[in-house]
């Protein structure tokens, strides 16, 4: 479920900005087609979140998930600020 926060006139449910968003993943990660790509934009209430930021997971066969939260809407996310080092794995 994609909650719409932040949204283009253009593309309202984000189904746009979420393709293009997995294609950057899967560039910049050099993935295979066995990866498995997830995007969410969720509302943080912890104070030290910037109370919505987009969450991205990829699954690999045989290799621990990886994890990137990015402090910002899906619609404000750029292909540099998804990088293979800011990855983190999820444990």
């Amino acid at each position: 479920m994609v909650f719409q926060f932040f949204t283009n006139p253009r593309d309202p449910d984000l189904s746009q900005t979420t393709k293009t968003l997995k294609t950057w993943v899967q560039e910049e990660l050099a993935l295979t087609n066995e990866a498995i790509v997830r995007i969410s934009q969720i509302h943080c209430t912890e104070p030290s979140c910037p109370g919505v930021e987009t969450v991205i997971l990829v699954f690999e066969p045989n290799q621990a998930t990886k994890m990137l939260k990015i402090g910002k809407p899906m619609v404000f996310v750029r292909k540099w600020d998804i990088k293979p080092h800011f990855f983190k794995e999820k444990t």
